[in-house]
């Protein structure tokens, strides 16, 4: 007759030698399936972004008149919005304490370029694209005037 003989106390043991086996065999199945000697952070970048590249090239023509409508007016918006606010909270207190006549002469310049900055935004999204400006000739061949 045979004597069983129980390992209760080395199950633990034999679990997780299983476990790290199948662990290893997995990370080495992987390593060879995906090894690449000419691997470099270069290559890895370009694996990554080649989704981005692919959703671009085929839906550009559908990410034009929406990038036109929401994209730029979004982000002219808020970037604008952003750099006032930053130097009215930040700028605009330092410069005070430190020469008000600059203070002064920088916030004329400041607001003569939001001025710029709003009234070419509004020129650029009101203006219809693709139109060439008439000419009016004058009777010095050199001497031309534009009419818009």
């Amino acid at each position: 007759m045979s004597r069983i003989q129980w390992r209760v106390r080395e199950l633990p043991k034999t679990i997780s030698q299983t476990i790290r086996f199948r662990w290893q065999y997995g990370k080495q199945c992987i390593r060879s399936l995906t090894y690449n000697h000419h691997m470099n952070q270069s290559y890895a970048s370009d694996v990554c972004m080649e989704p981005i590249f692919w959703f671009v090239d085929n839906f550009t023509h559908l990410l034009g008149p929406v990038m036109c409508t929401f994209g730029i007016a979004y982000s002219v918006i808020c970037l604008t919005t952003a750099v006032v606010t930053i130097c009215y909270w930040i700028g605009l207190p330092y410069w005070w304490n430190r020469n008000r006549y600059m203070t002064v002469f920088l916030m004329i310049v400041g607001h003569w370029l939001l001025l710029n900055v709003v009234y070419n935004f509004y020129k650029a999204a009101s203006v219809s694209p693709g139109y060439p400006p008439e000419v009016e000739q004058s009777k010095d061949p050199h001497n031309q005037l534009y009419v818009y």
